[in-house]
């Protein structure tokens, strides 16, 4: 057991991962992005961000040589897996702080101009922008590991403030869909933002049903769903202005179409990857060896 001077260091130690993985996801988004760098710079921030983030991740000191010749396999795929891990949450985050600013925070200067045609219901609209931010936002913080176990108060209020981001842009989605305009698809589009919003719902609703009953795989599984979907706004707008999709006909042609893959499209990969991983617990629990026995 660690001794009461040893305590506050070790606290100081875990308290200082935050930032510092922080800093090497915001890194390593600015080094995969599409904005001009130097190629050596590009490499140099790479490097420099995955290395000092998956060291965080995993709590390694120790040299690539080190690691090899003392943790074995195991370890260096646990340091693959963090790596991998990290530059693709980097993107997601990235992607999503990408849309909330070009898309989202014009919203807040309450300028006619900038609602356009949805001036007159922006008491709807700006709780749907409210709502979604605080769930883009909020959701990556449920799948971080270690800030779970650290912090696990914290934890449990940022999953409340992403239900009630969800039950805030969802609940007025509702209210917004019947207005669409008829040159983005009319009903159609209204009935595609209903369907995306229920199921944003009904997922939020299966996982906080899983973790009041204790069913914490159940649970993460489920908000993996629910975040995937929440990030359809985002992949709206990323789709809309995709050039291979305006191909598909006129703008009302194309959004019920595009509404639908935003959401669609990533949950089924998600299902496939949370499936795929099922499987593999399956596999591990019940080996050949097992039912050999029996």
């Amino acid at each position: 057991m660690a001794s009461p001077s040893e305590m506050p260091a070790s606290l100081a130690v875990r308290a200082l991962r935050f930032p510092v993985l922080i800093a090497s996801g915001a890194a390593l988004d600015a080094a995969v992005s599409l904005d001009p760098m130097r190629w050596f710079s590009r490499l140099s921030v790479f490097v420099g961000a995955l290395a000092a983030g998956t060291c965080v991740l995993h709590g390694l000191r120790l040299g690539c040589g080190t690691l090899m010749a003392a943790g074995g396999r195991a370890k260096f795929l646990r340091w693959i897996r963090g790596a991998i891990l990290l530059v693709f949450w980097s993107k997601v985050i990235g992607f999503v702080l990408h849309f909330l600013r070009r898309d989202a925070l014009h919203y807040f200067r309450f300028d006619e101009t900038d609602y356009g045609p949805l001036w007159p219901r922006r008491a709807w609209l700006f709780p749907h922008i409210c709502g979604g931010m605080l769930a883009l936002l909020t959701g990556p913080l449920q799948f971080w590991t270690g800030l779970r176990r650290v912090a696990p108060r914290f934890h449990r209020w940022t999953g409340r403030l992403y239900l009630l981001g969800v039950l805030l842009a969802a609940g007025s989605a509702y209210h917004l869909a019947r207005f669409i305009m008829p040159e983005e698809g009319a009903l159609l589009g209204g009935v595609s933002m209903m369907v995306l919003a229920t199921v944003w719902l009904c997922t939020t609703v299966m996982a906080v049903s899983a973790i009041v009953h204790r069913r914490f795989d159940s649970h993460r599984e489920w908000m993996i769903r629910s975040y995937v979907v929440a990030c359809a706004f985002a992949n709206l707008r990323w789709l809309s202005a995709w050039p291979l999709l305006s191909t598909l006909g006129s703008t009302r042609e194309r959004v019920p179409v595009i509404i639908w893959a935003s959401w669609a499209a990533p949950l089924f990969v998600a299902e496939i990857f949370l499936q795929w991983k099922r499987t593999g617990r399956v596999s591990a629990a019940g080996s050949p060896s097992d039912f050999a026995q029996n």
